[in-house]
């Protein structure tokens, strides 16, 4: 288990904090509250992440079926 992807998530959390509390102008505080939100998406993906793992596929349909069978 690798912690490299925790640590670049939450140094971009710092940069993007340190960036919204320094700026004096509403761009660079967009600017950084963009760098906190791809902070937390590197931290779902981190969370998520499984080593060797394969795509949930499901290619057991039979041919010829509808993909969805609408429920009337």
């Amino acid at each position: 288990m690798s912690f490299l992807p925790y640590g670049v998530a939450a140094w971009l959390f710092m940069i993007g904090l340190y960036g919204l509390a320094s700026s004096e102008n509403l761009i660079g505080m967009v600017i950084c509250l963009a760098v906190l939100q791809s902070s937390t998406y590197v931290l779902l993906l981190a969370i998520g992440y499984r080593s060797h793992a394969s795509a949930p596929i499901f290619a057991d349909i039979p041919p010829g079926s509808r993909a969805v069978d609408p429920v009337v």
